[in-house]
């Protein structure tokens, strides 16, 4: 077990750390797009951020339309 300490908080608090394989995680492994992750860590933080704003408004866009087939009001 590996303990990190947080030089942010004080006092300082260490926190431990497991490096024991997750079964859980590496069930999921295989289902995981590295190429993706590839490309994502090649943008720079500007490109990131750009992309999580498209991802937001995309995301505002189908509430919308959802909103808009229940006939539900629009919400600011």
């Amino acid at each position: 077990m590996i303990c990190f300490q947080d030089p942010h908080h004080v006092p300082q608090q260490t926190i431990p750390v497991s490096l024991d394989p997750d079964p859980v995680i590496d069930a999921y492994k295989p289902g995981v797009d590295l190429t993706l992750l590839r490309k994502n860590l090649s943008l720079s933080i500007d490109e990131r951020f750009d992309n999580h704003a498209a991802l937001q408004e995309f995301a505002r866009e189908l509430r919308d339309a959802g909103r808009r087939f229940r006939g539900s009001p629009k919400k600011p």
